[in-house]
């Protein structure tokens, strides 16, 4: 059975290191900082790179002498469902394939950075280490939003200012998506797979609800689409 979050709340959950310190205070936050990261964009495209606490140890390096491929890990988020994690010993390509509103497939392929048997111990022990923590750690905070939005509590929901690769990814993803011009309070009827705009690949996913937060767009101005009036996410 594959897992139950939107594939959207995956992608989020890479790309923002604010919840570092709440869902992993005992495996990744004593390795990083506290909601401290650089935000690249690049296209419809992200990378967010995230510093251990041990890039401390380069304050007295001379910069050109500095290597930081071990005191960082870079989040590539390669629009719309492909994130590409370069961590210090391997490099994991996941694939977030949409099964339906509330479920996400995912395929991961994991690189060793190195052939020699060292390079494959040092890529095991870390992807070992990150699959059976972090990646549990972040399933369960995201299922859990999963469930609140189902509740309808929320009629909106905000991104704040340290969340710019996730306003980048709904942006782009609502400008992608065929456009339906709506007044406040109207639903839209389902787009269908052989719209003009369509991407390949969107069929039936595109039948329900965006993201919250693109509700708290001006819809007479904004092209959003609203097929349900439901707190869930396509």
């Amino acid at each position: 059975m594959p897992p139950k979050p939107n594939w959207k709340l995956h992608v989020e959950s890479f790309i923002e290191g604010y919840h570092i310190r709440h869902a992993h205070p005992e495996t990744f936050f004593p390795l990083g900082f506290d909601n401290l990261n650089v935000v690249e964009l690049c296209g419809p495209h992200a990378r967010v790179t995230y510093p251990f606490r041990r890039i401390e140890r380069l304050r007295d390096v001379p910069p050109a002498d500095r290597d930081p491929s071990q005191v960082m890990s870079y989040l590539y988020h390669v629009f719309p469902n492909t994130i590409v994690s370069v961590l210090s010993h391997h490099t994991n390509v996941l694939l977030l394939d949409p099964v339906s509103t509330g479920q996400t497939r995912q395929i991961m392929f994991q690189l060793a950075h190195g052939n020699d048997d060292a390079a494959l111990e040092d890529a095991r022990r870390d992807a070992d280490f990150v699959t059976t923590t972090g990646v549990n750690e972040d399933l369960a905070l995201v299922t859990s939003i999963q469930r609140s939005l189902k509740t309808g509590a929320n009629d909106h929901l905000t991104f704040g200012k340290f969340e710019a690769a996730i306003a980048h990814f709904h942006k782009t993803l609502s400008e992608a998506l065929p456009r339906h011009r709506l007044t406040r309070g109207s639903i839209a009827e389902p787009a269908h797979a052989a719209h003009p705009d369509a991407l390949p690949g969107q069929t039936a996913l595109l039948c329900d609800q965006l993201t919250p937060a693109m509700r708290n767009n001006d819809c007479g101005k904004q092209t959003v689409m609203i097929t349900r009036p439901s707190a869930s996410r396509w």
